[in-house]
């Protein structure tokens, strides 16, 4: 995850509004076309998360907003997930949040490009 002072930068470069801060966390509002990306990113207990929800709107953030947000608050050459755990582990908050999520200490793995897709170029 970029450091606190990159994320403020980029955040204020999108035109964004910081909403709450702290020691380990930050709430965000940033706009992306006609929407208002809503976002809380902690960077405690290990893990590096973003949670994101489009402000006044019933839905999920779409992968374009995912993107986004992505390169908000980490580096392009940062790999994240998004988990999907087990049934039993499920807890959901808020029916349109997505999370964005990175250990501090370990490498995630990633498949071989050639189980994703053709690489352009």
């Amino acid at each position: 995850m970029k450091k606190r002072d990159e994320i403020y930068s980029s955040i204020s470069l999108r035109m964004g509004t910081v909403i709450d801060a702290g020691e380990e966390g930050v709430a965000v509002q940033i706009p992306f076309g006609p929407a208002t990306i809503q976002c809380i990113a902690s960077w405690g207990m290990g893990w590096d998360h973003v949670s994101i929800t489009i402000a006044e709107q019933d839905r999920c953030p779409e992968w374009e907003e995912m993107c986004f947000i992505k390169e908000v608050f980490w580096d392009e050459d940062e790999t994240v997930i998004q988990y999907h755990p087990a049934k039993i582990d499920y807890i959901n908050c808020h029916p349109y949040c997505l999370h964005i999520w990175k250990p501090q200490d370990a490498v995630l793995p990633v498949p071989p490009y050639l189980m994703i897709g053709p690489k352009d170029g």
